[in-house]
């Protein structure tokens, strides 16, 4: 970069990354969610200006409460996910700026929104989570006039990431994306804040992470397996009364409602953590997977069509796979792995050995720094 280049750079993201990230957590925090930000803050500190845009914002006047009222509403029902009011108060923020990037599906769609409405506005870039998959989660009928909103949206981006490259390609298919304008954000773990305990000495339990929709808990209720078995998510799950070997706790990271402290000391006391996932292209389950692995604990998870970082994974090496959706599977694989002492090490040792090579940090901070100096900003930006 150029020295005597000074831009403003401003993140949308979420709500707790962004806290991490202003120093406003309560404890120390793992790095993961801050997608490479702070070693980019400490290393060009001199030459960026960076911005943190809250996606949360408190309105003010009667018609902007009015307006997040109806929106709100309206995205409930159709299961849309624009929220415009966000940037439209928050104008004067973003056109202060020269470059933006977002790390969450809704404010991508929103800043692509706010990109096709003026000539004369910052780069934007926009990352997501589960594009391929978002119009399953609407009705049927709303699916044609959600596509072709979206499609007006992606278009009012200058750069589109995805943190998985199956649903980039599904994407680039389904919204007819210029492939050239689009990359994969390769995700990074703190491997120091999630490493394996040398004092915490795990029971023959499973635990099962997460609250995205994607998450398939139907099919881990109903293997036919009896080992306890705690599912920590926020989602309204069902569990039969002769399921007593399962044990549901609430509670959602984004939310505030765990701590990264109190998940690591779940993950230390398990014997194997599964992750159960539906045959979608969302590469849904990547954080507690990596976490996992770093924690030093044995992996189940499904080979499914979202799997990111495919070439990495190893059956029976550094993780187990089962097919998808087939509780059957799934059962044979926790009973199997239980059962077998030498595999439990195996992956264990491997697990760790694999998130330290592939999943640090350090490629995610080099992936940010890619997307915003050589895929984002031309020749002439990086010499004025």
């Amino acid at each position: 970069m150029n020295n005597k280049v000074h831009f403003k750079l401003g993140i949308y993201w979420p709500t707790k990354g962004r806290e991490i990230f202003s120093k406003k957590a309560s404890y120390e925090e793992p790095k993961d969610f801050l997608y490479g930000f702070s070693d980019f803050k400490k290393k060009f500190k001199t030459k960026v200006t960076i911005v943190s845009i809250d996606s949360r914002i408190k309105m003010n006047s009667i018609l902007s409460i009015v307006e997040e009222f109806l929106v709100r509403k309206i995205n409930s029902f159709t299961r849309f996910k624009f929220f415009y009011y966000v940037i439209k108060y928050q104008k004067s923020i973003f056109f202060n700026q020269h470059l933006i990037i977002s790390f969450t599906d809704s404010g991508s769609l929103s800043l692509g929104l706010f990109g096709r409405r003026f000539t004369k506005r910052p780069k934007l870039i926009g990352g997501f989570h589960a594009l391929a998959d978002i119009l399953q989660e609407t009705n049927v009928i709303l699916r044609f006039l959600y596509k072709y909103y979206i499609t007006k949206s992606l278009k009012g981006l200058d750069h589109i990431f995805f943190f998985g490259e199956e649903d980039r390609k599904q994407s680039i298919k389904l919204f007819k994306l210029n492939e050239e304008n689009t990359s994969v954000f390769k995700f990074g773990i703190d491997t120091k804040f999630w490493h394996p305990s040398k004092k915490i000495v795990s029971k023959k339990t499973i635990l099962s992470v997460g609250s995205d929709p994607k998450r398939d808990y139907k099919t881990l209720i109903n293997a036919p397996q009896n080992y306890h078995t705690k599912i920590l998510t926020s989602l309204n799950i069902k569990i039969p009364s002769n399921c007593k070997h399962i044990e549901h706790l609430k509670g959602n990271f984004f939310k505030g409602l765990i701590s990264n402290q109190k998940l690591r000391k779940l993950y230390y006391e398990a014997c194997i953590i599964v992750i159960p996932i539906k045959n979608v292209f969302q590469p849904s389950g990547y954080s507690v997977t990596l976490q996992a692995l770093a924690c030093g604990k044995p992996v189940i998870l499904p080979y499914f069509r979202g799997l990111w970082d495919k070439e990495v994974f190893k059956d029976r090496k550094n993780c187990l796979f089962y097919i998808p959706e087939d509780k059957f599977d799934l059962a044979s694989k926790i009973n199997d792995l239980m059962g077998n002492a030498h595999l439990l090490e195996k992956l264990a040792i491997n697990g760790r050995k694999t998130a330290l090579k592939f999943f640090s940090l350090d490629r995610m901070n080099k992936n940010l720094e890619t997307i915003i100096f050589s895929n984002i900003l031309d020749e002439n930006q990086n010499e004025q």
